[in-house]
């Protein structure tokens, strides 16, 4: 008590010694008390990152002495290095089970709530969104067909809707250049006619549709890199960098999975294999949707019935193990351009979904403007 040991010291003719009642009253806002442990722990908590930052240093440091190693490996793992102390100090690590049950039940009682409503992020299209409840966080989705069937397409329709209606997307493009992103993506906004487009034989309707679809493309926040040699350290590093400007990246594009380069190049399989686990670990880093254009062996141009199946991935069965939803584009007006049924349509066949059910949804395809649209709807040309 600081009265009665000021009395005290006053007494025996000592407090002018120590300092006076100042350094009394210092002493007492000095002591630890239990009620500011929580403050006591944030310190303690502090030092510890710092020293882990300093070990981290270290680390990056022998990381750059490595000259055997490429620059982008060596990169790419000092930025996960300083990233696993910055995880630390909001991560929980292991939780028992009894903690997350709580949570668990709040988000069960909110699905059931909002019972057939779309869930995660949506594709712009209704009965592939009703199928899928829209793509979920951290997950990897493959979209795989042969060549000419469209599934650049609707990679690219399904990043346009998804950023004009406000979500950040960061599309990589390994096959086709800036320029003709941007014509497929005003003509299929437009309904425009992409041959004419190209040929330079837009009429004044034509040019007025490019003009109010370049308006309505103009504020969204999407972002395109056409590298022809893209590595997933490269994709991870501009959609870190990305990420932290925006604040936010909602989906993340690559067109296509067997253009890009892994490390191990001794082995395809091993290497596309490689490829497919690091573009999971990514969608789970950056807690987005992953969309991944894959190709198809041309086995299946052999069978008499030419929908896709899992087993005519290419190169790797793990791309079926790593994706959690794969989808395949078949379109019978390909095979059978005479057949007047099929003229227009086009299947998405849903072969795996982790999460829920699989099946086909049927959509239109017009390829004039590169455009899928559900099937109920009939746009005029």
């Amino acid at each position: 008590d600081a009265v009665t040991v000021t009395d005290q010291l006053r007494r025996k003719d000592e407090l002018d010694k120590i300092g006076g009642p100042a350094f009394i009253a210092r002493l007492q806002t000095a002591v630890p008390v239990a009620s500011r442990v929580d403050y006591y722990a944030d310190i303690v908590e502090d030092s510890a990152l710092r020293r882990s930052l300093i070990r981290a240093g270290g680390e990056i440091t022998n990381l750059a002495h490595q000259t055997d190693e490429e620059l982008d490996y060596v990169i790419d793992n000092a930025e996960q290095t300083v990233l696993g102390v910055a995880e630390r100090r909001v991560g929980d690590g292991l939780l028992e089970l009894s903690t997350m049950l709580k949570p668990a039940l709040e988000s069960i009682e909110a699905l059931e709530a909002n019972a057939g409503q779309i869930t995660g992020l949506s594709t712009g299209f209704r009965d592939l969104d009703g199928m899928l409840a829209g793509f979920q966080p951290a997950n990897l989705i493959v979209i795989a067909a042969r060549p000419a069937m469209g599934k650049s397409a609707i990679a690219l329709n399904i990043a346009t809707n998804v950023a004009v209606n406000g979500g950040v997307v960061a599309m990589f493009s390994l096959e086709m250049g800036k320029d003709e992103i941007i014509q497929r993506i005003l003509c299929s906004m437009g309904r425009v006619d992409s041959m004419k487009l190209r040929a330079g034989q837009l009429s004044v309707e034509m040019w007025q549709k490019v003009t109010n679809a370049a308006s309505r493309l103009y504020p969204a926040p999407i972002f395109v890199d056409d590298s022809s040699y893209t590595t997933v350290t490269d994709v991870r590093a501009k959609c870190r960098r990305l990420k932290r400007q925006k604040g936010r990246l909602d989906l993340v594009v690559l067109d296509y999975l067997q253009l890009m380069q892994g490390r191990n190049r001794e082995n395809r399989q091993q290497e596309i294999a490689e490829i497919s686990r690091n573009l999971k670990n990514l969608a789970r880093e950056l807690e987005c949707p992953v969309l991944a254009v894959s190709q198809l062996n041309r086995g299946l141009e052999a069978r008499e019935d030419k929908r896709p199946r899992l087993g005519d991935l290419r190169e790797s069965g793990a791309i079926e193990q790593d994706a959690d939803i794969v989808m395949f584009i078949y379109r019978d007006e390909y095979y059978n351009p005479e057949a007047i049924e099929s003229k227009g349509l086009a299947e998405v066949i849903v072969a795996k979904h982790r999460a829920g059910a699989t099946g086909r949804v049927e959509m239109n395809f017009l390829p004039e403007y590169t455009l899928f649209a559900d099937l109920t709807r009939h746009p005029a040309p």
